[in-house]
């Protein structure tokens, strides 16, 4: 919860002169899936405490090796989004672009957040059966990505919603730079 995070932010203050003395401060990827009709998708999470029911692109941890030739950033996107939309194709640079790092505020958790350009149809997020997310949601221009930022709403739901802290960059990336109207 974020009282125990402030709690522990407080007490690596005290004792060690760093808010994050306490955190395992990982590193997640997120990837912004993008249909061949142009769509971003975002879903509502499930199996997971802290983010259950939150909107959330797809999202994974880095792989962690102390040999840095070692990981894979490409491998692990490819992974997660696999795991969580059944996409299994090649990442490389001509469909995959880095948005940016993403620092969650009490957690120091961070997230590497990436665009993918799929070879998906709309339809693969709207009738499937989905292991990590209960359903999905189009973004299909500016308006759609600033009503999911500023107010948690998603085209199709009257729901509001909380938005995790990567998808929100995601959001602003989509908003700001990739969608014209």
């Amino acid at each position: 919860s974020y009282t125990d995070a402030i709690q522990a932010m407080l007490a690596g203050l005290n004792r060690y002169s760093d808010p994050y003395a306490y955190f395992a401060r990982g590193m997640g990827i997120v990837a912004i899936p993008i249909t061949r009709e142009g769509n971003a998708f975002i879903g509502t999470r499930i199996n997971t405490l802290e983010y259950a029911n939150h909107l959330s692109f797809v999202a994974g941890w880095l792989s962690f090796s102390s040999n840095p030739n070692e990981i894979n950033v490409y491998h692990d996107l490819e992974r997660e989004l696999y795991e969580e939309i059944f996409y299994n194709e090649s990442l490389n640079l001509n469909n995959t672009i880095l948005v940016g790092l993403s620092g969650h505020p009490f957690t120091a958790e961070t997230d590497l957040v990436f665009l993918v350009k799929t070879n998906l149809s709309d339809v693969h997020f709207i009738n499937g059966d989905w292991p990590e997310h209960k359903q999905w949601f189009p973004i299909g221009n500016k308006l759609e990505a600033k009503r999911l930022l500023f107010d948690g709403v998603a085209r199709g739901s009257n729901s509001k919603f909380d938005v995790t802290f990567s998808t929100k960059m995601g959001l602003q990336f989509l908003a700001n730079n990739w969608f014209q109207s």
